[in-house]
């Protein structure tokens, strides 16, 4: 199986506290692949110019999407598209986690689960129900990008409708109401973030005035009504 590990060309820091990782694992069984990230700072995100929405980000967040936010979703929408054109499924990570003693373990029984998707690790522990042994859905956003399982099927559904960027990558993973990819996540977790390593998104926009206060609320409101219809639709039973 190939792991993707998302990394910045210039960030090669982190790059080097990854190879001991990876080194310690002496397994074979995975390809492990340095994926050039998309790099805010050299204007690379700007060929995702169609796929920006500025104005209903503010609309329905209060607040835009800065240009790191943009080059961290269009790494991750690149390295779908990459699962799709190899059809076969893959590991994704980014380039500040640590790997756990259940990693190989856990990518096994990944593998040999019928799911589609499935996270390494999340930020908020939500709402969780078991689903099988070690595999657990949530209906809550769960936050974090840092490492997930995904196969071919899942990645058209998030290609096919990630036709307008306007929420974080992770925010968008855990909408399944838009992307018809249910929240899966393995417990024990395989990875956690490495806390010693900074976020390469810089300056996240100000807080929204009273106007974009307003919308945000109101899209709020209208997002959890569909969801709530979606989950209806789907038998979804929390």
């Amino acid at each position: 199986m190939k792991i993707f590990i998302i990394n910045l060309e210039r960030a090669t820091e982190r790059k080097n506290i990854m190879l001991p990782q990876i080194e310690k694992l002496n397994s074979k069984k995975y390809e492990f692949i340095f994926f050039k990230a998309i790099d805010a700072k050299q204007n690379q995100h700007s060929k995702f110019k169609n796929e920006r929405q500025s104005f209903l980000s503010k609309i329905i967040r209060g607040k835009y999407l800065v240009d790191g936010e943009i080059a961290c979703f269009a790494s991750h929408f690149s390295l779908w598209q990459k699962c799709i054109e190899l059809n076969e499924p893959i590991v994704i990570l980014e380039d500040d986690v640590e790997f756990l003693p259940e990693f190989e373990n856990g990518l096994k029984e990944i593998c040999e689960s019928d799911f589609e998707y499935v996270r390494l690790v999340c930020t908020f522990d939500k709402s969780f129900k078991e689903i099988k042994q070690k595999f657990y859905s949530s209906h809550l956003g769960i936050s974090g990008a840092q490492g997930y399982y995904l196969t071919p099927a899942a990645a058209r559904k998030f290609v096919d409708n990630a036709k307008k960027w306007y929420t974080p990558v992770d925010d968008y993973m855990d909408s399944f109401w838009v992307n018809d990819v249910p929240i899966i996540v393995h417990i024990p977790f395989l990875i956690k973030g490495d806390e010693t390593v900074e976020t390469t998104i810089q300056n996240r926009a100000k807080k929204p005035n009273i106007f974009f206060k307003i919308t945000r609320e109101f899209s709020r409101l209208c997002l959890e009504i569909r969801k709530f219809l979606y989950m209806k639709i789907h038998n979804y039973n929390f």
